[in-house]
């Protein structure tokens, strides 16, 4: 699983890479999802059970990170 040190520490692992995927495909969903981009849910390569795991997983690592700053205050 990916640990948010990692990213804020700038160090690159699979994990990293996982989470800047993650990130990508969201927003090329957004994008698809505000008509920035017009094809075809198909044609763009979205997946809505890829879509589910993505934000499970970004929402898990928010939580880490509130968690995290949250113990050093």
């Amino acid at each position: 699983m990916f640990y948010i040190e990692n990213f804020i520490n700038h160090q690159p692992n699979p994990q990293t890479i996982m989470i800047e995927k993650t990130i990508e495909r969201l927003r090329a969903y957004n994008k698809w999802r505000t008509g920035e981009d017009d094809r075809t849910m198909d044609e763009a390569g979205i997946q809505p059970s890829q879509l589910t795991a993505d934000i499970k997983t970004v929402c898990d690592e928010l939580e880490k990170l509130i968690s995290i700053y949250a113990s050093r205050n």
